[in-house]
Formats: structure tokens, sequence, C-alpha cells
């Protein structure tokens, strides 16, 4: 385990211990281990984007994996807005770089990392980025500062265009009074949605439900 840590074996080896996930460290000459606060590190890129994460935290099984429903998700988006162009005649070239903006304000429930949520932004003018696990949310707030650090563009605020909500959202209303979204998106745990929207369109937000689920 020593050799490990210190990259014997191999590069950027990292070793979280329990649901707190304290990042295990070595001290080879003394041979000893110590925990150390959770650390946010840099685990696979959405787009230009580097997402940042716990071991422990949830993301998709792998980086392949997370590419893929990430690219399936923007496609959804892309040929949105590209029909929706074309129905009204328009002549706007889209490319993926410079996207359409579409929706107003977009509620996520379940972000974890930020997998879909740096997706997302591109296609709204805010993100409300709901997820229960704190130490997720810390990883897409660092992935939020350093994306900012690295477009160096004054015009980019993704800070203010993302929202980050933190909490148990199976009862959500409170969270939605006197708010309207155009746009659900819910990215449910391995045991599926069961009720969990009915609280969300049982609010008085939602009378009117929004314009697309997800």
């Amino acid at each position: 385990l020593l050799q490990l840590l210190d990259g014997t074996y191999f590069k950027n080896i990292h070793v979280e211990i329990g649901q707190r996930r304290k990042k295990l460290v070595a001290h080879a000459a003394k041979k000893k281990f110590k925990l150390i606060e959770p650390e946010q590190l840099p685990w696979t890129k959405v787009g230009p984007y580097e997402l940042y994460s716990c071991v422990g935290s949830f993301t998709q099984t792998g980086p392949r994996f997370n590419d893929t429903i990430a690219s399936l998700i923007e496609n959804i988006f892309t040929k949105q807005i590209m029909t929706t162009t074309a129905q009204t005649g328009s002549l706007a070239v889209h490319t993926p770089n410079v996207p359409t903006k579409k929706y107003q304000k977009v509620l996520e429930f379940g972000s974890g990392v930020g997998t879909l949520t740096m997706i997302l932004q591109k296609f709204a003018e805010q993100v409300w980025a709901c997820e229960w696990d704190e130490l997720a949310l810390k990883g897409l707030a660092k992935t939020i500062a350093q994306a900012e650090v690295s477009e160096n563009n004054p015009e980019v605020d993704l800070k203010s265009k993302i929202q980050l909500h933190l909490g148990d959202f199976h009862r959500p209303q409170k969270l939605l009074e006197n708010q309207n979204f155009d746009l659900i998106v819910v990215n449910p745990a391995r045991s599926g949605l069961k009720n969990f929207l009915q609280p969300v369109f049982a609010s008085p937000s939602f009378q009117k439900k929004p314009s697309d689920l997800l």
C-alpha cells in the first residue's frame, strides 16, 4: 500500500476511506498512514470542462460512459434547437462551439459532480443544480471556479449562471416556491424515480407544467 501511494506502480493513485471520503496519505520513510480531509481532484472532462470529484462521489461508471451520456444529452438539445429554428425559417447556423440558448431556467435534480450540469448551462440562461451529496456539490463548485479561470473571458460568469442547491429534494415544494422553470432534468438513483416527481408537479409553481422534462 505504501508503494501504491508513493507512485511505485502507478501515478495519481488516490485512496479514500469510508463514507466521509477522507483521503489516505502515507509517509514512506516513517511507514505511517494518516487520513486528511476529502480532496476534489480532476476526474474527467465534459467538453472543455474538467470535472472535479472525490473518488467516492457518485459518477458514471467511467470516463468513456461519461462521455457517451454527455454527448447523447447534448445531441438531444442540439437537434431540438435546430428543429425549432427550421420551423421559424431562420437561417442561423449552429455549431457545437456556439450553441443557441433556448431555455430560460433549468431545474436539475441529482446533479452529482456536474456531468450534465456543464452541458445544460450551454443551453440555458440559468441552471439550478440540486444535489443531496455535499462533497459532490463541492466538486461541482470547484469545476465551475476552474472553468471560469480557464475560460479567461469576462462574459463567462458560470458562478451566476449555475446556482447550487444542497438538500434532500424528495420534498422539493419549498425550493420551487415562486419559481418558474421551462425544463426539468432528473438524474435518478438506480432504484428509479418512483414517486419523486409527484410533489414537484403538486407545487403551485407547476400549475402549468414545464415545456420539457428529461
